[in-house]
């Protein structure tokens, strides 16, 4: 996997002839400037195909902890459709689409498709979602989703999709419910899951 680099990520320059070069790590660099050679005459690496990659399934079946585990791994940005439209309306609550964000939400509406699809494709346009790819969790939902990601390009390479039995979501849900690390009340009812699972 390609090193990170950019803005707030440290790189160790070393000079060598005329040239400087840039490496991930002081081991790297000093194995480097023990035989440069050995690396200069290497074929050049294939370019980096970034990871575009969606996690689908039921609640509960643990979607967002192997989008995590992904993410960290391969250095790829980790998306749902919720922290999409957090992002737009925290950096660009002025813009036309940021606008019609809040219009819905202050009538305590949910967002509709279109407008959440657009939000994600904003959010792609993050660097490291350029360069390393992303990690789409639980999201698309809907066959209408779908068609709107393939209308806007969005398309993930690969899709997994969890199962689980819906009485073991009930269960989960009811563990997570007395976990000592939960603060905040969650959308996690029996009504609600029997809901997410018809749906």
């Amino acid at each position: 996997v390609q090193p990170m680099h950019g803005p707030g990520y440290q790189t160790f320059p070393a000079l060598y002839r005329s040239y400087v070069y840039f490496l991930s790590s002081t081991a790297n660099r000093e194995l480097f400037m023990q035989d440069p050679m050995t690396y200069l005459t290497q074929p050049s690496p294939k370019p980096v195909v970034p990871i575009r990659m969606a996690i689908i399934g039921p609640p509960k079946s643990g979607k967002t902890t192997l989008a995590r585990r992904f993410a960290e791994e391969y250095g790829c940005l980790r998306l749902s459709i919720g922290e999409a439209i957090r992002l737009v309306l925290e950096t660009q609550p002025r813009t036309q689409l940021g606008r019609a964000i809040q219009h819905h939400l202050l009538k305590g509406l949910t967002v509709p498709d279109e407008l959440a699809i657009r939000a994600l494709e904003v959010a792609i346009m993050d660097m490291r979602s350029q360069t390393r790819g992303f990690i789409l969790d639980a999201c698309p939902v809907s066959r209408r989703q779908v068609e709107l990601m393939t209308q806007r390009a969005i398309i993930p390479v690969r899709v997994i999709e969890l199962q689980l039995s819906s009485k073991e979501v009930v269960t989960r849900a009811t563990l997570d419910r007395y976990s000592p690390e939960r603060v905040l009340p969650l959308h996690d009812s029996a009504q609600i899951l029997t809901i997410k699972l018809a749906a």
